[in-house]
């Protein structure tokens, strides 16, 4: 079920003066996801007393000393706003128009739907205060406001558990499919030879419109306990397999029962390409936030990344531990210098120069396993320290905070777990 983004008449609704007029900007490598959190006007009352607090509970773990700073001029921007703002609860945490199973939209067709809904949708600047959340596809954006949703006490309904069923059971559909080809990629061969037949079934179905059934769940339990598909799996940052795949494989008896409904763990590791406007909305307390996830295609977004200028602050994340992986657009490219590159990019673009920046370090569970394993002088050719997690770690830290050049502001770096509620509060 999509639930579209509530808009206005759609013939009175522009984008604000001061948003600047839309223009193509040419030849700038593009953004490849974009989030935004707006908090209205009434959040002077809140920083009156209690240092911020209530609007630090959007990014709690943050340490409020560094951030205040951070939202002085929020304090000073609202000092005569006065309280209001709107109230209303969760609303419209739905992908748009993209689908579980679909193929996306192509690629400039998808960059000129996203400009529409982005002149459609209502945004009231002078009541919001706005934290754009960016960074490269994969990288844990959208999980990362599952978790915000989650952290603060706003738990998906059963509808949208429902709804996260077949897009589940779709991401262990996929990784199979994944598995069964990287075998023949690598040449391993299977351990038990009827599984060849498995194989030859996952081959044949539609990569982007599968049912799932008694066969697709016989077949996945049968494959994933094949010594073979074991040795690929453990090849999994080779190929484009999702880092949340074992999690569903080892519980794929609870994702085949008829009366599944997904849990909040469930939620989180689930992944699903954004390819459209996707929107949440929530309330704490009296104050509102707006999460905007926009997808797109990384040659089309710069086009219209303008139109998110001015913003508080910006959040960038980036998953360190994908320095071994290439992107899935372009296999030429290597992901952590794509995220480097894109970093220095956003972060220096005019657009910010008046946002404080918040680095992600995301996914720093699985770094910590894979730095055992794999040369970080993969991606990191002038790199001299210890191939160990400690070391290498604070190194791609001050390889991504040295790229700003803002003389007047400067990184926040964080490492996360997106996945870990504990670690994202």
């Amino acid at each position: 079920m999509n639930i579209e983004i509530e808009l206005e008449n759609e013939e009175e609704i522009i984008l604000p003066e001061h948003w600047g007029n839309r223009r193509n900007i040419e030849n700038e490598e593009p953004v490849n996801e974009n989030i935004i959190v707006v908090i209205p006007n009434i959040i002077w009352s809140k920083f009156k007393n209690n240092n911020n607090s209530d609007l630090l509970k959007i990014i709690s773990g943050f340490d409020f000393d560094e951030f205040n700073d951070l939202f002085s001029k929020v304090k000073k921007k609202f000092r005569q706003k006065g309280r209001g703002g709107r109230r209303g609860g969760i609303r419209n945490y739905k992908q748009m128009p993209g689908n579980c199973g679909k193929k996306p939209e192509k690629e400039q067709t998808n960059s000129k739907l996203i400009e529409k809904k982005l002149k459609k949708l209502r945004v009231v600047l002078d009541n919001e205060i706005k934290i754009l959340l960016l960074g490269p596809g994969d990288s844990g954006k959208s999980t990362v406001v599952k978790q915000m949703r989650l952290i603060n006490g706003l738990d998906f309904d059963q509808e949208e558990r429902e709804d996260f069923v077949d897009k589940i059971r779709f991401n262990v559909i996929q990784n199979t499919r994944a598995l069964v080809f990287a075998m023949d990629q690598f040449g391993v061969e299977y351990s038990d030879k009827t599984n060849l037949k498995s194989s030859k079934y996952f081959k044949s179905i539609s990569p982007t419109n599968s049912t799932w059934g008694e066969d697709v769940y016989n077949n996945i339990k049968t494959l994933w306990k094949d010594q073979g598909i074991q040795e690929v799996f453990k090849k999994g940052s080779e190929f484009h397999l999702n880092d949340t795949s074992r999690f569903f494989f080892d519980t794929i008896d609870t994702i085949n029962r008829n009366d599944y409904v997904p849990n909040n763990q469930d939620i989180i590791c689930s992944r699903i390409k954004t390819t459209g406007i996707s929107e949440i909305h929530f309330d704490i307390d009296d104050i509102a936030f707006r999460v905007l996830d926009v997808g797109g295609q990384r040659n089309e977004r710069k086009k219209w990344i303008h139109c998110f200028q001015d913003v508080t602050a910006l959040i960038f994340v980036v998953a360190i531990s994908q320095y071994d992986q290439v992107l899935y657009e372009d296999e030429t490219q290597n992901r952590m210098v794509e995220s480097l590159q894109l970093f220095d990019e956003i972060c220096n673009m005019p657009w910010f120069d008046k946002s404080s920046i918040i680095l992600f370090l995301n996914k720093k569970d699985l770094f910590d396993e894979k730095i055992k394993r794999v040369d970080i002088k993969v991606a990191f050719k002038d790199y001299s320290g210890a191939n160990e997690s400690e070391e290498a770690s604070k190194y791609i830290r001050s390889e991504f905070v040295k790229l700003y050049k803002n003389e007047r502001k400067k990184v926040y770096p964080y490492f996360t777990c997106a996945t870990d509620t504990s670690n994202s509060k």
